[in-house]
């Protein structure tokens, strides 16, 4: 007998579950990103909710077709989110919006940016032309007389010398030795009477050895010699003339400067940009008003919970057991 295939919701998280699948696929989009990356716990949670729903297939002759339901139910949802995924992501937008971008309190929120542009080229055309300049210097003839006079005074140089001598002493000592000494005296009288002398008295006496010693100093006297003298050089003068003769001459000078024709191109730009922003409460609104808006809206609106609701209500059906 040929039976249409069915599986519960659980038995479906439990496969998935068992072979690490995602079991509301693994598409590829920013809105579905954070499903992928954690679906362990999205897959936990839709199997939660929808428990008592049945997912059914082809019809089969297997008694276990869960893993067949499995695979088709994955197929199936990502079908769906692909066929979605231009209102999806625009929902994501709104969810994921800054709150830089988002003020409850200031619903007007303007930014204008003005782009001022001005072009400032400019070409110069300049023709040709020619530049003549003649000149003539005259130089008148000039004489140059150059007269030095030098003056020397009278000079008088004066040398003097002195020499200082010291005191100069000079001992001499000398000893001398003598021997014995023979020492005769004799004393003669004449006669009246008599032509010659007879002696009256005669005495000899022997004298010892003796030592005579000499001993004699010599001293001289310091003295100081000086010598002066005067050497006068009498004045003189020298003198220095001279004359310079230049001859008279002139210069001619002609010059001609020939421009050709040429063209000067300034490219310029000049660029402001002024950015107004402007934000606030218009005063439609009252700040109370807003926050109860605001509240209404995210009260109302669970992505995930919508994602979830539309793919039960379009592959699920309830069991009643």
């Amino acid at each position: 007998m040929i039976i249409p295939k069915r599986s519960r919701v659980d038995e479906i998280y439990k496969y998935c579950s068992d072979n690490n699948i995602p079991m509301l696929s693994d598409y590829q989009a920013d809105f579905w990103q954070i499903y992928v990356n954690n679906y362990e716990y999205f897959d936990r949670l839709f199997m939660k909710t929808y428990r008592k729903f049945l997912v059914f297939g082809s019809e089969s002759n297997d008694d276990d077709p869960v893993e067949e339901n499995s695979e088709d139910f994955i197929f199936d949802v990502k079908s769906w989110l692909l066929a979605n995924d231009k209102r999806y992501s625009e929902l994501w937008r709104m969810q994921v919006i800054s709150d830089t971008d988002y003020s409850v309190l200031d619903p007007f929120n303007i930014t204008e940016t003005h782009n001022i542009e001005t072009d400032t080229s400019l070409t110069d055309n300049i023709g040709s032309r020619t530049d003549t300049k003649q000149g003539q210097t005259l130089y008148g003839a000039r004489e140059t007389s150059d007269s030095n006079s030098f003056t020397h005074g009278a000079k008088s140089e004066t040398d003097a010398e002195t020499l200082n001598y010291g005191i100069d002493v000079t001992n001499t000592q000398s000893e001398v030795n003598t021997g014995a000494q023979n020492n005769t005296t004799e004393n003669t009288v004449s006669a009246d009477n008599v032509s010659t002398y007879s002696p009256k008295d005669f005495q000899d006496n022997n004298l010892g050895s003796r030592q005579d010693t000499t001993e004699s100093t010599e001293t001289r006297q310091a003295r100081q010699d000086g010598k002066s003298g005067t050497h006068t050089e009498a004045t003189y003068i020298d003198s220095e003339s001279r004359t310079h003769n230049e001859n008279s001459k002139t210069d001619t000078t002609s010059d001609t400067n020939v421009y050709g024709a040429h063209v000067n191109t300034h490219l310029g730009e000049d660029r402001t940009e002024k950015t107004i922003n402007k934000k606030g409460n218009i005063g439609v609104y009252s700040n109370s008003k807003l926050l109860n808006e605001h509240n209404e809206l995210w009260n109302a609106f669970n992505f995930y919970k919508l994602i979830f609701d539309e793919i039960a209500e379009q592959f699920l059906r309830i069991a009643y057991f």
